[in-house]
């Protein structure tokens, strides 16, 4: 599932509600010259429990001034402004000649009593100095900046309305001096170019790596030597381990979690995984191991989560290690694997989360699919599955994601999909589907990924599917429109 459709999902399960917003329309803005886009990214969310409380609560949106985001100002007519406001330091009275001769004559006054009573009331004197300096020294500071914010106001606004054009964007990019750490200051395009190259490749300077070889040869000797029998878990990830998977690790009789994912691994999966019968979680993510998974891994009946995605594996997918019921999380995405999938896959009922996508798996949906009653999300797209999409789909109640693009699956879509109310993605692209669209999707008010495109469908476009305010995204090109609602 996308990012935007899990957070969607996790916004409607915490009961959360978006508060009103006023001021800016847009919150985030890529500010490029060509292809200038402005989103809403930002938001304020609150329960019933908050609004009951600070009431009439909002969010505006402010001009945004040293990022893309646009800050984000909560309010209630709970939280009034102070009438006192609070002392504020601003770093640029450093730069004043006078600064520093400033706080030295406050702070060299005498001021009798205990180390801590001299430092709490010296700094609050010099806080009260500070501020009358600040008004003598920079009078016009207030309305300086206001001005600069009614103006930065002004050209985001023009921004938002014509886009960025080539005048506006010269001024965002204008740089006219910098100043470096000695406080020389660095003017002119050339100076300043120079001067900025300089300072990266200095920042960024290759530093010499020293490259211990040895240490990759120590595992496979530390798990020879039989000293670590009570080990439990081994975590290994983000790496740079090179080699093979010692066969050793099968002696760890305790194992329960081996994670070796982000790393460089290559050969095959070692058989001896499958004398490690604790195990519940092995994660080999994203290496470059090969071969065909062997099939002593279908002994470990307490598998929970099993990850080999991202790497060179082939044949089949050893799915009987989920007839236990004990596999929730089940990955193995971008590999070679070309086997035809087993029919046991109907009885995998303990799948959570399935992530098979872009191998070259075979399987015929109108009679390889079963109910899986605890199924959040499956991506078996890309791959050579045929025949027509089973109407038991409609009975995985908690199935949030359903992907199939890229296969050749043919016939209707059936209406029992209408039936998942808790469907967020739904994409069924590139394949030979027909028919039209169901007008029991209307009934997914969790929709918000929709994507038919490239495929045989045509009809009227169902009212209630039209009336799916949720959707966020729907991709329906190639769809033969008989009439548009």
């Amino acid at each position: 599932m996308g990012s935007a459709a899990e957070f969607g999902a996790l916004v409607d399960a915490c009961g959360m509600a978006q508060v009103p917003s006023s001021g800016r329309k847009f919150t985030w803005s890529n500010n490029r010259r060509r292809g200038n886009v402005s989103a809403v990214l930002d938001r304020c969310f609150c329960n019933e429990e908050w609004i009951d409380f600070f009431q009439d609560c909002g969010q505006r949106v402010l001009p945004r001034i040293a990022s893309d985001h646009s800050p984000l100002l909560f309010t209630s007519i709970l939280s009034q402004r102070p009438i006192n406001c609070p002392f504020r330091f601003h770093k640029f009275w450093m730069e004043h000649g006078d600064f520093e001769q400033v706080v030295a004559t406050s702070w060299e006054e005498w001021v009798s009593g205990n180390p801590i009573f001299v430092l709490m009331l010296k700094l609050k004197r010099l806080k009260g100095v500070l501020r009358n300096w600040g008004r003598e020294a920079f009078p016009n500071f207030n309305k300086a900046l206001e001005e600069a914010k009614d103006k930065l106001a002004q050209v985001q606004q023009t921004i938002e309305i014509n886009g960025m054009d080539d005048h506006l964007f010269g001024l965002r990019n204008s740089i006219r001096s910098l100043k470096t750490p000695d406080g020389t200051l660095v003017e002119g395009n050339d100076q300043i170019g120079n001067y900025t190259v300089q300072s990266y490749e200095q920042f960024y300077k290759a530093v010499p790596l020293v490259e211990h070889v040895e240490l990759l040869e120590t595992i496979p000797m530390v798990l020879h030597q039989g000293n670590l029998r009570n080990l439990t878990i081994l975590h290994l990830f983000e790496n740079q381990l090179s080699g093979r998977i010692p066969l050793e690790i099968g002696n760890l009789a305790n194992l329960n979690d081996l994670e070796l994912s982000f790393n460089l691994l290559t050969g095959g999966i070692p058989s001896t995984l499958g004398n490690l019968q604790k195990f519940t979680i092995l994660n080999l993510l994203e290496n470059q191991l090969s071969g065909s998974i062997p099939e002593e891994i279908e002994n470990l009946t307490n598998l929970v989560n099993l990850q080999m995605g991202d790497n060179h594996l082939s044949g089949s997918l050893r799915l009987g290690l989920c007839m236990s019921g004990s596999l929730e999380n089940f990955t193995a995405f971008n590999n070679h694997l070309t086997c035809l999938i087993p029919k046991g896959f109907k009885n995998c009922t303990g799948l959570v989360r399935v992530r098979l996508e872009n191998n070259q798996l075979v399987a015929n949906l109108s009679e390889d699919s079963g109910i899986y009653e605890k199924l959040n999300y499956i991506d078996l797209s890309n791959n050579q599955l045929h025949g027509e999409l089973s109407s038991t789909w409609g009975q995985c109640q908690n199935l949030q994601a359903l992907q199939m693009a890229g296969n050749n699956i043919i016939g209707k879509i059936p209406a029992e999909l209408g039936m998942l109310t808790q469907l967020v993605k739904l994409d069924l692209s590139s394949n030979y589907l027909v028919g039209e669209i169901p007008k029991e999707f209307g009934e997914l008010t969790s929709f918000l990924d929709l994507t038919l495109s490239s495929n045989q469908l045509f009809g009227i476009l169902p009212l209630e599917v039209g009336r799916l305010y949720s959707l966020t995204n729907h991709d329906l090109s190639t769809y033969s429109f008989k009439k548009t609602v």
